[in-house]
């Protein structure tokens, strides 16, 4: 049998203080370096792992707020209202998570009133208790001359008193893949936000759910301006 005996590697000596190869923290002379960015600075100003985690799910709780249908919100809803005191190993990632945000004056988590059941509302066929009004223009017209659609929307606008907050909604459907969604803007309130309905809902259910988004954001934006 033949061995044939391989050439050994030691790992070389490297510096834990400057970094550097040959030489041991021990008989170093240098100033301290990063051992990931290889400069000269406080281990203070450095970002721990726990800094990182706290924002990251601080930032996480804050997307929450922004959508009421979130499977967690109520939760969250729950314990912002109805604070709790916990142990100190059993406390929930989720309330603190919470308590940061609370901590920096960041108010999440307004809670909406109810809203009336469908039954009680009035039949198509009645005059509802807000005064309606439609667009002079059917959709084929405005569609055709999109320029005297414009300035009749332009000239109806004009008369509108800059008191009454003016939201835009919208609703469409996507047959190739079957998506919904619906988009609402704002202008007075500086808010556009889009939503994605679940599979199979109907251009009317987008319709419909743009306009109670819109009544929720400014219903949200007028508790936050009284407090």
């Amino acid at each position: 049998m033949v061995f044939r005996p391989e050439k050994q590697h030691p790992t070389p000596l490297r510096c834990k203080k400057c970094q550097k190869l040959g030489h041991t923290e021990r008989y170093c002379s240098d100033n301290l370096k990063c051992p990931n960015c290889s400069t000269s600075h406080d281990e203070h100003t450095r970002t721990s792992i726990e800094h990182r985690r706290l924002w990251l799910s601080g930032r996480f709780v804050i997307r929450i707020d922004k959508y009421p249908e979130h499977p967690l919100y109520q939760n969250c809803d729950n314990m912002r209202r109805n604070p709790k005191t916990w142990k100190v190993n059993n406390t929930p990632s989720l309330k603190l998570a919470i308590g940061h945000p609370t901590i920096a004056n960041i108010d999440l988590f307004y809670k909406l009133p109810g809203y009336s059941n469908q039954i009680n509302a009035p039949p198509p066929w009645r005059d509802t208790h807000i005064s309606t009004s439609y667009f002079p223009m059917t959709k084929k017209p405005a569609t055709q001359n999109p320029y005297a659609a414009r300035a009749l929307f332009r000239e109806i606008n004009h008369h509108i008193p800059n008191t009454i907050t003016r939201a835009y909604t919208d609703g469409s459907l996507n047959p190739s893949t079957n998506s919904t969604s619906c988009a609402v803007y704002i202008p007075s309130l500086s808010i556009q936000e889009a939503y994605t309905l679940t599979g199979n809902s109907s251009v009317y259910s987008a319709e419909g759910h743009g306009i109670l988004k819109a009544m929720e954001l400014t219903l949200q934006h007028k508790e936050i301006s009284m407090k």
